[in-house]
């Protein structure tokens, strides 16, 4: 968890995948609302889905994909 999220209090839910933190709640959220739902949780989107076509959009432009927290 970096440390700027560690300080006290901590409000569950707290998202980790593969012991490795991704967000909370707030973070979800934005990233559903961006349509990146997949990549919050570091999986791979369907090769037809709106998430690839803009993943795709991200490379092309040579645009770093956005943080969530």
């Amino acid at each position: 968890m970096p440390a700027e999220m560690a300080n006290p209090p901590i409000l569950p839910p707290q998202i980790f995948c593969n012991n490795d933190y991704v967000g909370d709640y707030d973070s979800f959220f934005m990233a559903k609302e961006m349509e990146l739902a997949f990549t919050f949780f570091r999986q791979q989107p369907e090769a037809t889905s709106r998430e690839a076509t803009l993943l795709t959009q991200y490379k092309e432009k040579n645009k770093p994909l956005p943080k969530f927290y």
